[in-house]
């Protein structure tokens, strides 16, 4: 039987697919940066301030912290299988990069809302 080359129930496709996405949202939250960098010379602590006060923004960079997280776990997820042979270094190594990357998480929502 042969399966949809296009389909997104392969997994490779679709991590494939949300690399690009989060690529795409990480290159977009850069030029809006710097963009913000470049319209802004003196840019002050006061600035930044009313910039993140939106809550537009806030909810945008912690979409992007998100697809940082999702980008980053495929790119380690694959590194780790293709590299690491033995079953219980690479399980030991995959627990601690959602350990980091969850308190990553964690630590992106306390700074943005201050909770």
């Amino acid at each position: 039987m042969v399966d949809n080359i296009l389909s997104l129930s392969t997994k490779g496709l679709r991590d494939w697919l949300i690399q690009r996405v989060t690529a795409v949202l990480l290159m977009l939250y850069s030029f809006f940066i710097l963009g913000f960098i470049i319209l802004h010379p003196q840019l002050q602590y006061d600035e930044w301030q009313m910039l993140f006060s939106f809550n537009a923004v806030k909810i945008f960079s912690f979409l992007v912290l998100f697809s940082m997280v999702l980008h980053a776990w495929i790119g380690m997820w694959t590194v780790f299988t293709d590299y690491i042979k033995c079953y219980v270094v690479r399980l030991l190594l995959q627990v601690a990069m959602i350990i980091l990357f969850f308190w990553c998480l964690v630590y992106g929502a306390i700074v943005l809302w201050g909770v």
